[in-house]
């Protein structure tokens, strides 16, 4: 009679017991299981929820200044955190916003912005005039730390601009810090002579003259006579003893 030796192996699941709080999904990581929180969840099991705050818009109203996330450059306090930042600066027809530092948690943090003073909160991500900026970090011998490099300058053509800053701090971060400034009025004192009209453009002014000058500024005189143009009339004087020229 012969026998047999089988070696029966069981494989579990460790997803089977849903360990993980919804709406959090659970997936297998190096024979275990890793809890991938969603949206305000954090904890291993994701069984935490994080505070909503809404803090009113901090508003901007000179012609150049400085924007800088909560607490910065010390990390903001623990919630899902939402800042708006409105820029509005009236009559000018150019913004230009330059960031000094950029440094928010990768796929959590997001920075929004886009044109005018009043954006669609409930529509982000997917409104077309809607641009976000993100990541900022490296992890560097375990340790995260700030990028040296930061996002491009931002050019917004008009008066008002607006940002929306969303975090959840499970990461702590430095947020970013940004300057802006709006392009002057060149007219302002009027720099064409003569008469001159002056037409502000971006970072210059067009000069439109009066008959008879001509230059960027109206400052060069053009009335020349030749003795072709000079022509004499022959005036009268009428019965009603009015004069009459031809």
């Amino acid at each position: 009679m012969r026998r047999f030796t089988f070696l029966v192996f069981f494989v579990i699941d460790p997803c089977a017991s849903n360990p993980c709080t919804p709406p959090s999904v659970c997936t297998v990581s190096n024979g275990g299981f890793l809890c991938l929180c969603q949206d305000s969840q954090y904890g291993d099991f994701c069984e935490n929820q994080f505070a909503f705050i809404d803090t009113p818009p901090q508003r901007f109203n000179d012609p150049s200044g400085t924007i800088v996330s909560p607490s910065y450059p010390n990390p903001s306090p623990d919630g899902i955190l939402s800042y708006f930042f409105i820029v509005q600066i009236p009559e000018a027809r150019v913004i230009e916003f330059s960031f000094d530092q950029f440094c928010t948690e990768l796929m959590k943090d997001f920075l929004y912005f886009g044109t005018g003073n009043t954006p669609s909160v409930a529509s982000f991500p997917e409104q077309d005039n809607v641009t976000f900026l993100n990541g900022g970090q490296t992890i560097k011998n375990g340790v995260r730390v700030c990028d040296d490099d930061v996002p491009p300058p931002i050019t917004i053509t008009g008066d008002s601009a607006w940002f929306r800053y969303d975090t959840d701090q499970t990461v702590m971060s430095q947020g970013f810090s940004f300057s802006y400034t709006t392009n002057p009025n060149d007219c302002d004192p009027n720099p064409c002579q003569n008469g001159g009209v002056c037409d502000d453009l971006i970072r210059n002014y067009s000069c439109i003259c009066l008959p008879g000058f001509v230059g960027k500024d109206c400052d060069i005189g053009n009335l020349t006579l030749s003795s072709s143009s000079i022509k004499l009339a022959k005036c009268k004087i009428t019965i009603t003893r009015v004069f009459l020229c031809q």
